[in-house]
């Protein structure tokens, strides 16, 4: 009888292990040869375009599996990540329909939209310092985005090379 729940916790253990990989299937690529100094996973065939939205950055990836990631570059007012953050967070909690905070980590959350009452929408914001230069990642503006979709965008972009 020992052994068995011995044998049902470490089966248990080992499946709660085999959580899948966000990026599986896209691979890094760098955009530094865009001038961007970034490294980002996303599908092997995605299409990057790379241009300007005033002084920003901007630059749009898509591609299959629902991929579509908007990264805004432009002058960082500070170094301190929490300050960045918080910032991005008040600005979405400003925008019409927002809805709830709904994961957070150090660089970034995730948040929903109340487009209706019966339709939330998510989007997240990542922030990455490089040099005096912050890049904000987000959904690209292709309209709704359901948590799932989100959820592997986000954990994508917060992935680092092994």
């Amino acid at each position: 009888m020992l052994r068995l729940i011995i044998t049902v916790i470490a089966v248990g253990f080992i499946f709660s292990q085999c959580t899948p990989d966000p990026a599986e299937g896209w691979v890094e690529h760098n955009l530094i040869g865009e001038g961007i100094p970034l490294k980002v996973f996303a599908p092997k065939d995605a299409e990057i375009k790379v241009g300007t939205l005033g002084t920003m950055d901007d630059i749009t990836i898509k591609g299959e599996d629902n991929y579509s990631v908007q990264i805004l570059g432009m002058d960082a007012q500070t170094t301190k990540m929490e300050t960045l953050v918080l910032d991005q967070r008040e600005l979405v909690e400003e925008e019409e329909y927002f809805n709830a905070i709904e994961k957070e980590w150090e660089e970034g959350f995730i948040y929903s939209m109340a487009i209706d009452s019966n339709d939330l929408s998510y989007d997240f914001r990542h922030i990455r310092l490089k040099g005096d230069k912050m890049y904000v990642f987000q959904c690209g503006m292709m309209g709704q985005n359901s948590r799932e979709v989100v959820d592997r965008l986000a954990a994508a972009v917060q992935r680092k090379k092994k």
